[in-house]
């Protein structure tokens, strides 16, 4: 996944409901609900697409997780940035995700979140930096 890719996951693309993600506690951890394509909203969400919700807006279950997951949900912990060696910062707040593709030798794009300070977006991070990864299989690969 490359920068134009996590730009379109999280709001270019076109969805029946209009919903693209949400912020969430999914059975105690923190994170970012990302919807399918074909979302159709069975499930109530509040405050979607918006980055600065706290994640409290929409708490899920364990039944209530096994059924969006089951339906396409993906689902990123807010498992913060390893910075400066050992720093580690954001945990339960906010995440990074990198994506599949660099921008340098020294740069790789990364998609990132820290709720209720309204940073979102998608940029390029120092490869040193510790981020998280989030595998994703197509669909059409099943």
């Amino acid at each position: 996944m490359h920068k134009e890719e996590w730009s379109y996951l999280m709001s270019e693309r076109t969805t029946p409901t209009g919903i693209h993600f949400a912020t969430a506690v999914v059975d105690g951890t923190n994170g970012m609900l990302l919807f399918p394509d074909d979302w159709d909203g069975a499930y109530h969400i509040n405050e979607p697409d918006k980055y600065s919700a706290d994640f409290t807006n929409n708490m899920v279950s364990i039944a209530d997780w096994t059924m969006l997951e089951a339906n396409g949900v993906v689902f990123l912990p807010a498992a913060g940035i390893r910075a400066e060696g050992t720093q580690v910062l954001y945990v339960q707040t906010g995440s990074v995700y990198w994506a599949s593709t660099s921008q340098s030798n020294d740069l790789a794009y990364s998609m990132y979140f820290v709720v209720g300070e309204k940073h979102r977006g998608v940029d390029a991070n120092n490869r040193e930096f510790g981020a998280s990864v989030r595998l994703v299989m197509d669909c059409s690969e099943e």
